[in-house]
């Protein structure tokens, strides 16, 4: 078992994987890209990340000549090789190398990287306390792009505060979502989250969240979150394919409900981990 790279299709130990130094995704930020969870040997909800790193790609008008089926075979390919059980899956799509240009005259081939590296066995319900900082990103949030400077700051601040992840916020306070995660509070029995209207990316976790949500009956909104409305939460949690769905304990210092995860979190925890359960095992 080995963690290993893919480089345009191209197998490789991780340290021996390289890209061009004038590929545009280092030289501007211009790539997208998506992580994908592996359990039991096979990837979770691996079609519906493949769909938005086409969108990505599309959004930010970097060329996709990749059926999604041919991505899914290259994607088990390279899983295949690693024999890996538990694992993250990276990709990254980029426009490709060409001298430095902000334009150019003629598209390059557009680049296609994976890593796979060895992930923890989970199913444990994680606890995490958050700190919120103002949201400096640009505004097209639905495009999961690989310019990540202002969540990567972000991210150490909270570091330095002993916090593990951050909640971004408007100028008017309007709660966007994590550094590398969405939100979600409950308040009164009601679910809550920021809609895809407030700045945010649409995570595949998010999604699957409020499918639960509805199966369980559970009675839920979408919409504007002001960073005093979260902080009189009952409950909070994050959601993300790496923090699956992670209980927020703290916030700005501030203890959420009595400072463990709450029932309703418990619950949407435990259907998740179910649900991979029923497709991975």
């Amino acid at each position: 078992m080995q963690d290993l790279a893919y480089v345009n299709g191209v197998i490789s130990d991780v340290k021996d994987a390289f890209v061009h130094i004038e590929d545009r995704g280092f030289q501007f930020g211009e790539g997208v890209y998506e992580v994908i969870k592996v359990y039991n040997g096979k990837p979770f909800v691996l079609i519906p990340h493949l769909e938005r790193l086409k969108r990505s790609s599309v959004g930010m008008g970097i060329d996709f000549p990749w059926e999604i089926e041919f991505l899914e075979k290259e994607v088990l390919r390279l899983l295949a090789e690693t024999g890996l059980d538990f694992a993250n899956i990276y990709m990254q799509v980029s426009p490709g190398s060409a001298p430095r240009s902000h334009l150019l005259d003629k598209d390059p081939t557009p680049s296609l990287v994976m890593t796979i590296r060895k992930a923890a066995e989970t199913g444990m319900l994680k606890e995490i306390k958050l700190i919120a900082v103002e949201d400096i990103r640009w505004k097209k949030c639905w495009i999961k792009s690989t310019n990540l400077a202002a969540n990567i700051m972000g991210k150490k601040i909270a570091r330095q505060q002993g916090a593990g992840e951050i909640i971004m916020y408007e100028a008017d306070g309007t709660v966007t979502e994590g550094g590398s995660s969405n939100i979600f509070a409950v308040r009164s029995g009601v679910l809550a989250t920021p809609d895809l209207e407030c700045n945010i990316l649409a995570g595949i976790t998010r999604k699957i969240v409020l499918e639960i949500a509805r199966d369980r009956k559970l009675e839920f909104k979408e919409g504007k979150i002001s960073l005093d409305e979260l902080k009189l939460a009952d409950e909070i949690f994050i959601t993300s394919t790496t923090f699956e769905i992670t209980a927020v304990t703290r916030l700005d210092g501030i203890t959420i409900g009595n400072g463990t995860p709450g029932p309703i979190t418990k619950s949407i925890h435990a259907d998740y981990m179910a649900m991979i359960k029923k497709h991975c095992y």
